[in-house]
């Protein structure tokens, strides 16, 4: 249930401002509350429009609070901005699945398996929604999968492959953003990318992603940010299960198509001469690619390993002696020195596109050095950019040479066997 709160911590409304309670952004408003305070405005809609108004308003409300945390200083250690963005970004797109489902019902019926049970879904929430590390002008990642092929018991009976495609699709509309990229639900990442459905069956998705199916390597990386969000509680779990095998089985990583990618990506969207936060090497990407490396590769054997979430990924690997205590803490300080820098220049510019930083002699580099010591009192000084971005080329080379070695090993252990 709700953990309580005394009437000074929140705003008890989503058209209160925010001035008229100056406590409200020291406190955080834990995920349960969240979900009953819009579930509980939710209820006095009278139809699918007022809803959507509703629903949105109680976003924008709790977004700016959350932002308005964070610039103050009030969001604690480090992670938990990304944790508050995360939970409401759940809660409203939990809402708008709800709101969307019980409109599609009403035109079609429910989609019914052979046996007369509800067709099971899930949302997959991948990239930072998945890992739980949704920031400052974050996207929203997702697609849908249901059980098995089946139709709709209403008059009008369509598949279920039209129903939740239509259900995702009215999620999208239903939840507004203000701007470009911000809280903007993103389905590029659905099997077969924009050729494909935005809603895919169980089989379909295992056909895709498993060992011989069509799914790219840097595809069936990004499953390991995999994270079930609404639909049927009993089909979460079952979804869960069965991308943890396909992406934890193999128990290896593929390091010429990941390094193909990285130089792809660097020629095409890195400007010449110019540092890119996220894409030039030794930026975020790397950082996060290496650790998904060493989960792919020692995933299996290591469970704790297979979590959506950087941090804890790092950490666990650390745990399980794959990485030295230095590499953990050099590679731990890097990702969250490039969390910070990307933070704090995706809120100078507003967007989550530009994240070029400025010229080391501009002022807009002395501004954004200062940013990040005023928000995230950060450890490491802008100045030492260069230096954490080699940290983390460092890190990357270590990882490859750990994770080579293993699947080296792996192969003679094999051959011995054989």
């Amino acid at each position: 249930g709700a953990i309580p709160r005394d009437d000074c911590s929140v705003p008890t409304s989503a058209t209160e401002p925010l001035t008229a309670n100056i406590a409200a952004p020291q406190s955080r408003v834990p995920y349960d509350e969240l979900a009953a305070e819009c579930n509980a405005r939710l209820v006095s809609a009278e139809s699918t429009d007022e809803a959507k108004q509703i629903l949105n308003s109680f976003k924008d409300h709790h977004l700016f609070r959350i932002d308005l945390r964070h610039v103050l200083g009030h969001s604690g250690q480090f992670g938990e901005f990304s944790e508050e963005v995360t939970e409401l970004a759940e809660v409203v797109v939990e809402a708008a699945c709800r709101i969307a489902l019980e409109e599609l019902k009403k035109q079609f019926g429910t989609p019914l398996l052979s046996d007369g049970v509800a067709c099971g879904f899930t949302l997959a929430a991948l990239g930072k929604f998945g890992g739980i590390e949704m920031g400052f002008a974050s996207d929203i990642e997702i697609f849908l999968v249901f059980e098995q092929e089946c139709r709709t018991d209403g008059a009008v009976s369509i598949s279920a492959a039209s129903f939740f495609e239509r259900l995702v699709t009215r999620i999208q509309e239903l939840i507004e953003t203000r701007r470009k990229g911000i809280f903007e639900l993103d389905l590029r990442m659905r099997p077969y990318g924009q050729a494909g459905s935005a809603a895919v069956s169980l089989d379909t998705l295992q056909q895709y992603f498993g060992a011989r199916g069509d799914a790219w390597p840097y595809e069936r990386q990004s499953l390991v940010k995999l994270r079930c969000v609404g639909g049927v509680p009993a089909f979460r779990l079952r979804l869960d299960e069965v991308a943890r095998r396909l992406v934890y089985s193999s128990q290896s990583f593929d390091f010429e198509a990941m390094r193909a990618m990285r130089e792809k990506q660097i020629r095409q969207l890195v400007r010449g001469g110019c540092i890119n936060a996220k894409l030039s090497s030794g930026g975020l990407v790397d950082c996060e690619y290496s650790v998904q490396a060493l989960q792919l590769t020692f995933g299996k054997t290591y469970t704790s390993l297979q979590t959506p979430n950087t941090s804890k990924a790092l950490t666990a690997a650390n745990a399980a002696g794959l990485i030295s205590d230095s590499d953990y803490a050099q590679a731990e300080q890097a990702y969250r020195f490039l969390r910070e820098l990307i933070d704090c220049l995706r809120m100078a510019r507003g967007n989550a596109e530009d994240l070029t930083v400025p010229d080391r002699d501009s002022a807009d580099f002395s501004q954004l050095a200062r940013r990040m010591k005023a928000v995230h009192d950060s450890p490491v000084s802008l100045d030492n950019l260069e230096q954490e971005m080699a940290r983390v080329r460092s890190f990357a080379e270590r990882v490859e040479s750990i994770c080579r070695d293993n699947q080296h090993f792996s192969a003679q252990k094999q051959v011995s066997r054989d």
